[in-house]
């Protein structure tokens, strides 16, 4: 099965740099218009099934696709909660713990929220229940961490080097999901 990983339009600028989450912020007029010129390479595709993010980017960012199949929406493919850093920026999360960045796995633990274990779990879950399905084709409407994550547990790389690579906003990353891969 071939997942599309599609990550949301771009939102404007004031929330650019943040740790935005579950906030639930619109994608940018300009970040649909790019999404859209940017998933045109997605338009002769013939997607078995379709999922999108609950949060309004994601979902506004699907429609401009123009996608023909019913869509289901999930939690899931939501953006990790940072609870109390929600909306903050690296700045404003270093001047309210009093801590900056040491190494990947440290910074998570300075970041409030969602479980980063639990979260990568709901995502492990949904792939292999995906994996269920005689799928050919999927679409994933989702954000850069779902996007980091799933990559993280389907290639076998660690967490810290899926979030190194630039998928930028309205763009997508095309994987294979197969029973070689130890989701």
């Amino acid at each position: 099965m071939t997942l599309y990983l599609c990550r949301h339009g771009a939102v404007e600028d004031v929330y650019r740099g943040r740790y935005n989450g579950h906030l639930d912020i619109p994608a940018s007029k300009a970040g649909l218009i790019e999404a859209k010129e940017n998933f045109k390479a997605l338009n002769d595709i013939d997607f078995d099934a379709v999922y999108c993010s609950t949060l309004q980017r994601a979902k506004a960012t699907l429609d401009v696709l123009g996608v023909k199949q019913k869509i289901i929406y999930t939690e899931v493919l939501r953006e990790k909660s940072w609870g109390r850093h929600e909306g903050k920026s690296y700045e404003e999360v270093v001047q309210m713990e009093a801590r900056t960045y040491e190494n990947f796995e440290q910074w998570l633990e300075v970041l409030d929220g969602q479980d980063h274990q639990k979260f990568i779990e709901n995502i492990r879950q949904f792939l292999l229940s995906l994996a269920q399905n005689s799928y050919k084709n999927v679409l994933l409407m989702t954000h850069a961490g779902v996007i980091y994550s799933m990559i993280h547990l389907i290639d076998t790389i660690p967490l810290e080097e899926a979030f190194s690579i630039n998928i930028s906003y309205g763009n997508f990353y095309k994987i294979s999901l197969n029973h070689q891969n130890h989701v």
